[in-house]
């Protein structure tokens, strides 16, 4: 692969996602490295590897839409739990084993490890990006931000006029 990229590293150092690099294109080879060897995976789309579950079991990507327009700034990002039906715009992993998916103006709540759905929460408007904090979620979405606790219950909310992204990045211990 000409100019392949290490796209994403699982958390056991046991898996290797590899890509091209960012840019147009209909159809994507991921090759997978891992104690089993080299595998090749052909995608349909723009498709950019982005994590692996804790359990080394599931890849995460990011799908450019139009897959044809990558190196523009006016496109869609879609963050997918391969292999799974949940996609969306924000994802976020939390110590209480949960992975909170959102897409639109809803958040789905999936276990990590198999990616089951546990439940689905309605936010007030499009979610702008999500996190996680000392065992709460964190939704942006319209101009608020919201903590959840692990039952979807909003316990808190910020106005913030103009959101346009949530992010939250914290310093390993």
């Amino acid at each position: 692969m000409t100019g392949a990229q290490i796209k994403a590293v699982s958390r056991s150092g046991n898996l290797v996602a590899v890509g091209p690099p960012p840019g147009p294109r209909t159809s994507t080879l991921i090759s997978l490295a891992g104690p089993d060897g080299v595998r090749g995976l052909r995608l349909d789309g723009n498709v950019e590897p982005e994590a692996f579950s804790t359990d080394d079991q599931v890849m995460y990507v990011l799908e450019h839409l139009p897959p044809a327009q990558a190196d523009t700034t006016d496109l869609t990002v879609t963050r997918t739990a391969f292999g799974a039906r949940h996609s969306g715009q924000a994802y976020a992993l939390a110590d209480d084993r949960r992975l909170y998916l959102a897409a639109g103006a809803s958040i789905q709540v999936a276990d990590p490890s198999t990616l089951a759905s546990l439940a689905t929460w309605h936010l007030p408007g499009q979610t702008r990006g999500l996190a996680t904090l000392h065992g709460h979620l964190l939704a942006g979405s319209g101009n608020q931000a919201t903590v959840l606790d692990a039952q979807g219950t909003g316990q808190a909310t910020v106005q913030i006029p103009g959101l346009q992204a949530l992010r939250y990045a914290h310093q390993p211990h």
